[in-house]
């Protein structure tokens, strides 16, 4: 990444760089280009993106992708801006032809789910577990597929390909899943499968191996005496109050709480 940025938070998902970055108020970079292709979604702020044949203004909710080595200038708003950013190497593009693709070009689109996808990506950086790394490559591939032509997502019922994906992680939810594994299993596009999964199922891939992981310890809340600090150990997560938070959200109460409940 550029100079003027601060607050870089960045993580390798086998070839995708992910970030969290801001840039400077005002900052202005002039004419430039990167050696990775990107997938940009605004969280806050602004900024002006110049390229040789257009000039594009992104604004919270946007998304914005380029190709490797485009040239362009950028002009920051007065607020700063908040990002997060996918990037593809040169050097990678072979082992993920997929994200090529959809890299290949400029374009700006809005979508109502693109920032909420983003902003969740934020909460993993801020509080990561077991199951942050696969929620970070799901939300990733759902973003670049918006770049994809919808298909079949006005399906009702979920194809046998995604049930057998979902039924696969819920039987092994120990194992390290990757949606990119899970969709070549399918015979899906990553992104494709990522946007399918989330329709039938009402969250990322990652968000449901950690939902499985918490019912696995709700389960042994209500038959073992086992501690609470060991639960939270096995069930992946980073600390005992990440555990306890993650808890609540999906049960309504903490895990003590729980197990005094249903005991």
């Amino acid at each position: 990444m550029l100079a003027g940025n601060a607050g870089l938070r960045q993580v390798d998902l086998r070839g995708l760089l992910v970030s969290e970055v801001r840039f400077n108020p005002g900052l202005y970079l002039p004419s430039h280009y990167h050696d990775t292709a990107c997938l940009t979604v605004m969280l806050a702020g602004g900024l002006r993106e110049r390229f040789p044949r257009q000039t594009l203004d992104c604004v919270p909710g946007w998304v914005l992708a380029k190709p490797w080595q485009e040239r362009h200038d950028d002009l920051f708003s007065r607020e700063g801006c908040r990002e997060i950013v996918i990037e593809l190497p040169a050097e990678r593009a072979g082992d993920l032809p997929e994200a090529a693709s959809l890299l290949s070009r400029v374009s700006l689109l809005r979508d109502n789910g693109a920032r909420a996808l983003a902003t969740r990506m934020t909460r993993e950086f801020a509080r990561p577990d077991g199951a942050s790394r696969l929620v970070l490559e799901s939300c990733a591939l759902e973003l670049m597929a918006l770049l994809l032509p919808e298909r079949g997502m006005g399906e009702r019922n979920a194809p046998a390909w995604l049930a057998a994906s979902r039924d696969r992680m819920r039987d092994d939810p120990w194992a390290e899943h990757s949606t990119r594994d899970l969709a070549d299993a399918a015979g899906v596009h990553p992104g494709y499968f990522a946007r399918r999964f989330r329709k039938h199922y009402g969250r990322s891939v990652g968000a449901y191996l950690r939902h499985t992981r918490l019912e696995w310890a709700a389960t042994q809340l209500r038959t073992t005496r086992r501690p609470l600090s060991e639960l939270a150990h096995l069930a992946r997560f980073a600390d005992h109050s990440h555990f306890t938070r993650e808890f609540k959200r999906q049960f309504g109460v903490p895990p003590r709480v729980y197990r005094e409940r249903y005991s």
